[in-house]
């Protein structure tokens, strides 16, 4: 499977409605699937408070650039060259984490570097690949980066060099009272955004994917997929396994979005 060429990559956003429903190994199972399809694949933590998405794909050892190294880039960059720069999984996936943040450092400063912007990262990693997914963290939190606009919604690049649209945004859902309670908002800031398509996602307890369909047509977003609670996810992280990587309920959902875009030739 080919990408989508001079056009540059499939932008794919992950934003929790609420902390805890998963969002980060949504995120990592749709790159790993897309990587596994032939696609040119980077996954990128562009959340102000991103806990470093490399954990997933068993890559926090592994020598590469993380975004603390970028807090200087500016203008137009090469995004090749940075894609050789980023740590690679066994799958394929080219992996922008964030890092830790000092204790010295204030909150909001994921790059590491006061008033560093992302957009130039964003726009050139969106060039040179053919799938970009950010995993965009929760929605009203402290201000994600990356085709996330100051208000929180999702919006368009700014002017020069701001970062890239998300093409798709898939909104992660819980299913308990607190976390329900928080997914109007949520879908509200999807809504005011300028993603080309958002999507429903809906983390359940096992048994409980009877919810999915009357939380989607309360928050009028297509349903893309549920995921229930799976105790062989953590297994397979400890074994160094990321999302996506083996036949369960989520890469399964990867799967089915992929084919949505293939189908609707909106990658090849």
């Amino acid at each position: 499977m080919g990408g989508r060429g001079a056009g540059g990559a499939a932008v794919v956003g992950v934003l929790g409605a609420s902390g805890g429903v998963g969002t980060s190994c949504v995120a990592a199972a749709l790159a790993t699937v897309a990587a596994r399809t032939g696609l040119r694949t980077v996954c990128a933590d562009a959340s102000a408070h991103g806990g470093g998405i490399d954990a997933l794909f068993d890559l926090e050892s592994r020598p590469g650039a993380r975004w603390p190294d970028l807090a200087a880039a500016r203008g137009r960059l090469d995004g090749a060259a940075l894609l050789r720069h980023l740590p690679v999984s066994a799958d394929g996936v080219h992996v922008l984490a964030a890092a830790d943040q000092p204790a010295d450092q204030p909150p909001g400063q994921p790059l590491g570097s006061e008033g560093a912007d992302p957009g130039p990262v964003l726009t050139a990693l969106a060039a040179a690949a053919d799938a970009l997914v950010l995993d965009l963290g929760t929605a009203g939190g402290a201000g994600p980066i990356g085709a996330v606009g100051p208000a929180g919604a999702v919006g368009p690049a700014t002017a020069g060099s701001g970062p890239p649209c998300c093409d798709d945004l898939i909104l992660v859902v819980g299913a308990g009272v607190p976390a329900l309670a928080r997914a109007g908002r949520a879908a509200a800031i999807v809504a005011a955004g300028g993603a080309g398509r958002a999507w429903l996602v809906q983390r359940v307890p096992r048994g409980r994917a009877d919810l999915a369909d009357l939380v989607a047509e309360r928050l009028g977003l297509p349903l893309l997929g549920v995921v229930p609670d799976d105790p062989r996810l953590d297994d397979a992280l400890a074994r160094g396994v990321p999302p996506g990587a083996a036949r369960t309920r989520l890469g399964a959902l990867a799967d089915r979005f992929w084919g949505v875009l293939a189908a609707q030739e909106r990658i090849a």
